[in-house]
């Protein structure tokens, strides 16, 4: 039965990527190292990344009055965040996210954080998350667990930060 949740779930996040994909496309920022601030790292079920040498032709983010960001480094796992209405909680100083309370509000836009290395992908599932856009630096944090969709597998834990100017 989780197969088939975490295969529905993948479909839905594919699909909700494609669709801001293609109302992003026009206007893509291509993440350089001008724009790139600070450290970038994750732990993911105990194995430490550190991302010092992103590939940046292949990290992306889309801005409009949300965010998504793909963060890409050979030999590590991509991290994907999207987050909608990140300028509107900005605004009102509220920065610090429980989930999956926040994305279980009927009628709010979810925050979507996810890992993906080869044919494994990793869901945020339960835990907290610090996002803040300010000055058009999104800056994010997170600790909490995560599920993947090999089988067998269940919760692991997952923290890490990143930081992203965006032009």
């Amino acid at each position: 039965m989780k197969t088939i949740q975490l295969f529905f779930l993948g479909i839905f996040f594919l699909f909700g990527y494609q669709e801001h994909k293609k109302e992003a496309s026009e206007n893509p920022t291509t993440i350089t190292q001008e724009t790139f601030n600070g450290a970038t790292q994750l732990t993911l079920n105990g194995q430490a990344y550190d991302y010092d040498d992103i590939d940046w032709n292949k990290s992306r983010v889309f801005y409009d009055e949300g965010v998504w960001v793909a963060l890409r480094q050979e030999d590590k796992p991509e991290i994907i965040f999207s987050f909608p209405t990140i300028e509107r909680y900005s605004a009102l100083g509220r920065h610090d996210f429980k989930m999956p309370e926040f994305n279980q509000v009927d009628g709010r836009e979810p925050i979507t954080l996810y890992f993906v290395q080869r044919l494994d992908t990793v869901w945020f599932h339960k835990g907290k998350i610090k996002a803040s856009l300010k000055s058009k630096l999104l800056n994010v944090s997170f600790e909490g667990i995560g599920r993947g969709n090999e089988k067998g597998r269940s919760e692991i834990p997952v923290s890490g930060h990143f930081n992203v100017t965006i032009q």
